[in-house]
């Protein structure tokens, strides 16, 4: 009987133990899990509240179309001469790997776009052929009409950047007073000497901003 007792006492002693020990690994994980909730909540928190908006906005900058300029007719004031205008080119990129997924000729594409850029046909294959390049320049500051004529090929993995430009009817005429349009250290246009330089901020206009929410497809 003796021994009986001594058998339970030390039976439930073990018990006693494990539940002990359990008791502490459960305090130990719950820490854990207080500590990650701290760091995630507290000192994380822009981090994370930054890409989750990041994942469900979109945000972009919107820029205003520059100013036009015109010559004033002293003998025809109604009738304004056009002197520096907008026009929109475009860059054309080849995505290496859309055109490896979807099969295009190679061939094909490269004289294609050999032929309408006039660029060499192993630049164009150079660049095609990139396995770990997404976005590979093949010209810049190609016109409307090209574009539509590629357009019509239906090449699969070409893209088309617009992006405005600046046009100068009159050539050299009166270049010097009207200055031109090139590019700050931002890479940003800016208007150098003559009216371009002169008159920048007002031609330039005033930025503006667009927020809105993704959809569930990533559309907005």
């Amino acid at each position: 009987m003796a021994n009986f007792r001594h058998h339970k006492r030390k039976e439930e002693s073990n018990q006693d133990k494990r539940l002990g020990v359990i008791r502490y690994l459960a305090l130990f994980f719950l820490l854990l899990v207080v500590i990650k909730l701290f760091f995630l909540q507290v000192i994380n928190y822009d981090l994370y509240a930054k890409a989750a908006e990041n994942r469900h906005n979109i945000f972009l900058d919107l820029w205003p179309n520059r100013g036009q300029i015109y010559f004033q007719d002293l003998k025809n004031p109604d009738s304004p001469v056009p002197a520096a205008l907008n026009k929109e080119v475009y860059t054309v990129v080849v995505d290496p790997k859309v055109v490896k997924e979807t099969k295009q000729d190679v061939v094909v594409l490269t004289q294609v776009l050999s032929k309408k850029l006039d660029v060499l046909e192993k630049e164009v294959l150079d660049k095609i052929n990139k396995e770990n390049s997404r976005y590979e320049i093949i010209k810049k500051k190609v016109s409307v009409d090209t574009v539509e004529e590629l357009k019509l090929e239906k090449l699969s993995g070409v893209f088309f950047d617009a992006e405005p430009a600046r046009y100068y009817p009159e050539k050299t005429l009166a270049a010097q007073e009207l200055g031109y349009l090139g590019y700050n250290n931002q890479n940003l246009p800016k208007g150098f000497y003559g009216v371009e330089g002169y008159f920048n901020e007002l031609l330039s206009g005033v930025p503006g901003f667009l927020s809105t929410e993704k959809d569930a497809h990533g559309g907005w």
